[in-house]
């Protein structure tokens, strides 16, 4: 009874070590058909824009942040200093996770000052001729949705008033992305605030 108790137990344990063995060998044939090292590679950015019908250049434009102009405004006021007055509001109208970037003058001059009259904003950069001279003197652009930016540009002539304003806006690599010279709907006495439609900005 002992003896057929112990090969029965015998018999068991072989069972067991030839299917463990076999086990084994199916996945490793799997393993084998999926790839080295039995990992599957997730797609790559490439074969899920292709799934798509998407091309990567397509899809890297899709993703990629831009500035518009979406509300600009001015005022031309006597207190509590002479000069001009704006608000621009930059949008970025792609939803993106990556943010806008850029780099931002105001050039305002005038036509009718007895002498010629510049004024520049942020006020510490300088121009050369009429460009500035270091395009990352310009205030700084950094949002995903929109970014407001008000300035005052000091009027220090003695008669006449600024009568045009260019908006300068460089990518972060020093590539110009907008340059708009926008009139000035100005007289010389103060004339509350002027908004420019944004199509015209745009």
């Amino acid at each position: 009874m002992a003896k057929w108790i112990r090969t029965t137990v015998i018999l068991s344990a072989l069972i067991l070590v030839f299917a463990g063995c076999s086990t084994e060998e199916q996945v490793a044939k799997q393993d084998e058909t999926r790839g080295d090292g039995g990992v599957v590679e997730s797609e790559d950015a490439s074969d899920a824009s292709r799934s798509r019908g998407v091309s990567v250049e397509e899809e890297e434009e899709e993703e990629r942040p831009t500035i518009v102009v979406g509300e600009l405004e001015y005022e031309w006021r006597h207190v509590p200093q002479r000069g001009l007055y704006v608000r621009i509001l930059f949008v970025n109208p792609r939803e993106t996770y990556a943010r806008a970037r850029g780099r931002v003058f105001l050039i305002a001059e005038s036509s009718v000052a007895s002498a010629p009259t510049t004024g520049i904003y942020p006020w510490d950069a300088e121009l050369d001729g009429d460009e500035p001279t270091n395009y990352r003197d310009g205030a700084n652009l950094l949002f995903r949705v929109d970014q407001e930016v008000r300035a005052f540009l000091p009027y220090t002539a003695w008669d006449g008033y600024y009568d045009s304003l260019r908006l300068l806006v460089f990518e972060d690599d020093g590539d110009v992305l907008i340059d708009r010279l926008q009139p000035l709907e100005i007289t010389g006495e103060p004339s509350g605030i002027v908004k420019v439609q944004p199509e015209l900005t745009l």
